[in-house]
């Protein structure tokens, strides 16, 4: 309960953030972990192909 203690505060001190601005910062806010995300997927498609592609070779020698 202790935690939430600070996330309240901060609501009651800005009461702005429950408009427009609180709006464009949740969507920042997912935008970008989508976009981390994304590109966490690419990369991690991107290694795999590659050792995929590097251990075929080795064993077709």
């Amino acid at each position: 309960m202790l935690f939430f203690v600070p996330a309240v505060v901060g609501i009651i001190a800005y009461p702005q953030l429950f408009g427009l601005l609180g709006l464009k910062i949740l969507l920042i806010i997912v935008l970008g972990t989508i976009s981390v995300m994304g590109a966490t997927a690419f990369g991690v498609e991107l290694v795999y192909r590659l050792r995929t592609r590097h251990a075929s070779r080795r064993h077709s020698c």
